[in-house]
């Protein structure tokens, strides 16, 4: 069986300074129902959180360039830029964002 053609988009960071977790939720929330799940290739995402407040935003498209075409026109979606203004660099948490193809996966 073929693995399907997927990548993945991991995004680790922090709310910025003042931003409560209900606030940052349905700016996600608004996110993916605005503006990525009507993206073309858009497939699934999770938001993570771990007991010290840092989160990851993990996306999964078809492709990479399905992701790309996302990220040019989130440059200009209200959505977007709402989510993107209630989160600090993703550098501080250590890691910015990485891209990453499947190389197998398991049911």
């Amino acid at each position: 069986m073929s693995v399907p053609s997927t990548h993945h988009e991991w995004v680790p960071f922090r709310p910025a300074a003042g931003v409560t977790e209900s606030q940052l939720l349905a700016a996600a929330d608004a996110l993916h129902t605005d503006f990525l799940a009507a993206s073309t290739g858009y497939l699934r995402r999770m938001l993570l959180r771990d007991e010290n407040g840092a989160y990851v935003d993990c996306v999964a498209w078809r492709s990479r360039a399905d992701h790309a075409a996302a990220m040019r026109d989130a440059t200009n979606h209200p959505a977007a830029q709402a989510f993107f203004a209630l989160i600090d660099d993703p550098e501080a948490v250590g890691a910015g964002m990485r891209h990453f193809d499947v190389a197998r996966q398991w049911p």
